[in-house]
């Protein structure tokens, strides 16, 4: 965490473990201002003279059942305050007010009513797209709060009626709020801070900082060829000079197809000169040790025998770790002169709940650049990591001031696990207690027109989570197409309500004319027809709140999905499925590139996925093939985001052309489209 004590005015965020948090922290930093991070749990004391505001985050937590340590006088230092999400709540509470669990939460983007002669949202109007993530709801203000945004019924923004302090139910910070820059302008203009903080001065202190760090000792940087690391072998260049860095590529045997040798000829282009390590072979067998719940550790299976995520992970980043020593003793060198250097950006370290970036914040997913090994050479201050207080948009404003090729800087996101979290592996069906009930009500969400003449009780669960308004377009949805809705036996990794949730999947299906066609004959996706994809996107931005155990929501090519699915093809990180999915993602990419699609979006993982679909229970066909998810994403600041739009944002017709190849492919059972906007499902599905 940082200092509290700054020289120069700035803004104080206290944090309160929310996953945008940080981004916080960008957006203000977008606008030249300075921040400080400190804990919830601050003394007001402290904050100290040059605090000029303060801004309360979210949080995966509730003030209902836990001492959160903040403390009350803050909001008596006479400097504007904003509540964001579990912030509003906070103040709220602290004014008297009351805060409850409702039945329903929200996690995706609402229109919402606001009193535009409230300060913080001068320059706006009445309505606004924001993102809502909480399951707590302000249900009455406090002592002199006022009521000055709503959702429906729900309050979604209050402010105090003498003073500067304001709270906003949703987060100003994220791009799934359009305007919310406009409410952060507008606080900070109250706050009176000068906008003196620019990324050339950051980066000018990034560099001065890398070369008292480092001062005598040589640098092994990691570098998968992504922008992240790229960025970080310029940046230590620029530091320190090529004398003293050894730029490794490790290939972990789950790159993209011709990868490797793609990274090692665009860095050479720009004088980094890398060491190639083919090490498949190690990955493939790699162990480590995983802690459980009672802090005692045991050891894992094999990399390719093990199915659950995080271990994935896990297992991944240690053994880099593991290789990286192999190079020290392999070239004589000490640990105790040499640096591990790797591009970590913020949004990693928040992701993996690392305290580095957040005391508070849930592990949504560990990455490989943090885990606990990495983190103990982190205690040891033998990683050196120049871009961990950066996110990705302004790491390619950087890779620019240092004149790294577009071809570099443009290059879609790869994490560096590779293909190895793209594979969802399983060797059991997900089915929870919860499955049977689950199905129930994704049939009568897709059957809405139908189940409201009749309603069985868990219809109300339904009408309780939407408004009048979104049942009335559900039903109207429902009776222009028949839709199936179909219970995936799989976890998927998502955020929700600033916490890391591992749920079902929800697959929607349908076979009518403004439906996808399927030929009779070849199973494949007709491009004669076309699904109405605002409809899609409705039902997937309804499903998770009605079912808080689904945290994605896929569209199926090929027609109707007839039968349910209620077991798994099992599979593991074994070669030929790791080959598999290397040759259907170079054919996605392909289509991509050659319809010239690939700056249309931010990002798209392509996911092998255990599902057979198509398999009468009666007969019991086992289940032997696999689906294929295609993932397209937009986003900005890559901690929020949504799924691109066909026709809009990429072209129906390449979807449909993607779809037509990978079904031709040995062991393919249908390809799927990610609807999903993030939050409630990440980028990535591990």
């Amino acid at each position: 965490m940082n200092n509290h004590h700054h020289e120069s005015s700035h803004v104080a965020i206290l944090d309160a473990g929310s996953q945008y948090g940080k981004v916080i922290d960008r957006k203000l930093r977008e606008l030249n201002i300075e921040t400080v991070f400190v804990s919830l749990d601050v003394k007001p004391a402290d904050l100290g003279s040059n605090v000029r505001g303060i801004i309360i985050s979210g949080s995966p937590g509730s003030v209902q059942n836990e001492d959160s340590g903040f403390n009350p006088e803050v909001l008596e230092l006479g400097v504007p305050v904003l509540g964001i999400c579990f912030g509003m709540q906070l103040i709220n509470h602290a004014f008297g007010g009351t805060v409850e669990k409702t039945c329903s939460r929200e996690d995706g983007q609402y229109e919402v009513d606001l009193d535009v002669t409230c300060h913080i949202f001068n320059g706006m109007t009445s309505k606004q797209t924001v993102l809502l993530t909480h399951g707590d709801t302000c249900t009455a203000p406090g002592k002199k709060l006022k009521v000055v945004g709503k959702c429906d019924e729900t309050i979604t923004a209050l402010a105090h009626e003498t003073i500067s302090i304001f709270g906003v139910q949703f987060h100003p910070e994220v791009d799934l709020t359009p305007n919310g820059k406009t409410i952060l302008k507008n606080f900070v203009n109250l706050c009176g801070v000068k906008p003196l903080f620019t990324l050339q001065s950051r980066l000018k202190t990034t560099i001065d900082e890398l070369k008292e760090k480092i001062g005598y000792r040589d640098v092994v940087c990691l570098i998968s060829g992504g922008v992240d690391s790229a960025v970080c072998a310029a940046l230590l260049q620029k530091a320190i000079g090529k004398e003293k860095i050894i730029p490794v590529h490790i290939d972990n045997g789950f790159m993209r197809l011709n990868e490797s040798k793609l990274v090692e000829k665009s860095l050479g282009d720009i004088g980094i000169n890398l060491e190639v390590y083919n090490e498949a072979n190690t990955f493939s067998i790699a162990t480590t040790r995983i802690l459980q719940k009672d802090r005692t550790y045991r050891a894992s299976s094999q990399l390719n025998k093990t199915v659950h995520p995080e271990e994935k992970r896990q297992i991944i980043g240690d053994c880099f770790i593991a290789i990286f020593n192999k190079i020290l003793a392999e070239k004589g060198l000490s640990l105790e002169n040499t640096l591990l250097a790797q591009g970590t950006l913020r949004p990693d370290l928040i992701e993996s709940g690392s305290v580095y970036a957040s005391a508070r914040s849930d592990c949504i997913k560990t990455h490989h650049n943090d885990t606990d090994l990495v983190r103990a050479l982190r205690a040891a201050k033998k990683v050196i990591e120049p871009l961990k207080d950066f996110h990705k948009d302004e790491v390619r404003q950087i890779g620019a001031e240092l004149k790294l090729s577009p071809s570099i800087l443009q290059r879609h996101p790869f994490p560096g696990p590779g293909l190895a979290i793209r594979i969802l592996c399983a060797d059991n069906p997900n089915l929870g207690a919860d499955f049977s009930e689950t199905q129930t009500i994704l049939k009568h969400i897709a059957t809405f027109n139908v189940s409201k003449a009749r309603p069985y009780f868990l219809f109300n669960k339904i009408v309780q989570s939407l408004s009048k308004s979104e049942c009335a377009q559900l039903d109207e949805i429902t009776s222009a197409c028949k839709y199936r809705a179909t219970l995936l036996p799989v976890q998927t990794v998502g955020v929700q309500g600033d916490a890391r949730t591992y749920s079902y999947c929800a697959a929607l299906s349908c076979n009518s004319k403004v439906g996808v066609g399927q030929s009779e004959q070849t199973g494949v996706a007709s491009a004669k027809s076309t699904p109405n994809w605002d409809h899609l996107f409705f039902l997937a931005r309804i499903i998770p709140r009605c079912c808080h155990n689904i945290n994605r929501v896929t569209f199926v090519f090929g027609g109707e999905v007839v039968y349910p699915v209620s077991d798994i093809t099992q599979t593991y990180l074994d070669k030929p499925v790791v080959e598999l999915l290397r040759q259907i993602d170079d054919v996605a990419f392909s289509v991509l590139k050659n319809e010239n699609c690939l700056k249309s979006v931010s990002q798209m993982p392509v996911v092998l996925v255990p599902v057979h679909f198509d398999r009468d229970p009666v007969k019991r066909f086992a289940s032997t093939k696999r689906s294929v998810v295609l993932r397209t994403f937009k986003t900005h600041d890559f901690m929020t985001g949504v799924a691109a739009r066909p026709n809009k944002d990429i072209p129906e017709a390449a979807l449909n052309k993607i779809n037509q190849l990978i079904v031709k492919m040995p062991g393919i059972s249908r390809v799927m489209y990610d609807l999903t906007s993030k939050p409630p499902g990440t980028t990535e599905w591990e």
